[in-house]
This record gives structure tokens, C-alpha cells and sequence, in this order.
């Protein structure tokens, strides 16, 4: 793995950095190779977190121009302005374990602990556990802000008040309309 990328999350989470790039490359080659789990959405692979909502909408949206002036950041601003103007679409994701319907903001799901440049989206994420990590992120009136940013900030999936999360083998997600989804910063758009 090298840390080529927009957000890099996939790196960083390795602990490899664009600055640390000749441990990336001492790293491949000579470390042993590991196994990790590997998910698929229709025909498409990922190994990191597929995201939708708010979080694919602005990796596809933030201009190439800002990506490369301020990397990883571009997000996080390119969301801000996003969030003023949030819509939120019904997505319905279903699993051995049950069922949530509703306006989800943003959500992931995934094997990786971050997306979106850093941002931590599975506390219990484990690379080789067969298991996918779900987090939602119900679209909230703004009274309702500081407890969903306490739980963005505590990271304790116990703990959440407005964050819903879960672990699971498998699930169906999908939409009345078309989503917008993000496959390790790659872009997918469907229903199902």
C-alpha cells in the first residue's frame, strides 16, 4: 500500500503517510504479505468503507483544484458548505440483525476504521473478522446537533444517543431513488 490517494485513509490506517513515503515503500518490500477481508457492492470491490449520504455526495463533488491545494481538508470545508444544504434520502438497510429505514445524513459501512480523511467510522472495526461495521448517521433537526456531535466525537458505539451502529455478516441497502455511494473514493450511484 502506498499513500498516493485524496484522503489516504486506507493508509493511515496501516500508519503509512505521504510523508513517511520510503517506510510505505520499505513496507511492500519487505513485509509479508496479509490476508484481510474484502467486501462487494453488486460487482464492484472495496477493502476500506463504502459511504454514502452526505460523505459520497462531497468526496464527488469537491473540485479536483481544492483536493490538491488542501488534500484531505478539501472534505471537510467541501461538507460544511454541504451540511448548510443537507437533504437527506430514505435508505433502508437490512440485515440478519434487523432493519433501519429512514433520512440517513451519512452512513458507512465497511472493514476500515476511517473515511473521509481521517474521520473515525468504525470504533470495532477489525481488517480480518469477517464482519462489516454500519454506522448511520440519521438526518437530525439542528436542535439535536450536540448530541450527534457527542457522539462523533466519543466514538463509543455503547454510549451513542443519535448514532446507530452495528456489526454484521452481509446486508441489502437500498433506495427509491438513486444514492450516491463512495467505494474507497471511488464513485457508484444506484438503488440497490
Amino acid at each position: 500500500i502506498l499513500p498516493y490517494g485524496t484522503a489516504n485513509d486506507f493508509a493511515r490506517l496501516l500508519g503509512l503517510f505521504p510523508d513517511k513515503m520510503m517506510k510505505a515503500f520499505e513496507s511492500a518490500i519487505h513485509e509479508a504479505p496479509q490476508l484481510i477481508d474484502c467486501a462487494k457492492v453488486n460487482d464492484r470491490y472495496f477493502i476500506n468503507v463504502m459511504s454514502g449520504g452526505l460523505g459520497a455526495e462531497i468526496t464527488t463533488e469537491t473540485p479536483k483544484e481544492l483536493k490538491d491545494l488542501l488534500g484531505g481538508t478539501a472534505y471537510a470545508l467541501a461538507g460544511t458548505f454541504k451540511l448548510a444544504r443537507k437533504s437527506a434520502k430514505i435508505v433502508t438497510i437490512e440485515a440478519e440483525e434487523g432493519t433501519w429505514s429512514g433520512e440517513a445524513m451519512l452512513y458507512s459501512i465497511g472493514y476500515g476504521r476511517y473515511a473521509g480523511g481521517g474521520t473515525d467510522v468504525a470504533p470495532l472495526y477489525d481488517l480480518c473478522d469477517g464482519v462489516l461495521d454500519v454506522c448511520i448517521c440519521p438526518s437530525v433537526g439542528i436542535e439535536s446537533y450536540p448530541e450527534l456531535i457527542a457522539d462523533i466525537i466519543n466514538m463509543n458505539p455503547a454510549e451513542y444517543e443519535k448514532m446507530i451502529y452495528w456489526q454484521t455478516k452481509s446486508l441489502r441497502l437500498s433506495s427509491e431513488g438513486d444514492i450516491q455511494l463512495n467505494l474507497d473514493g471511488e464513485p457508484v450511484v444506484g438503488t440497490e
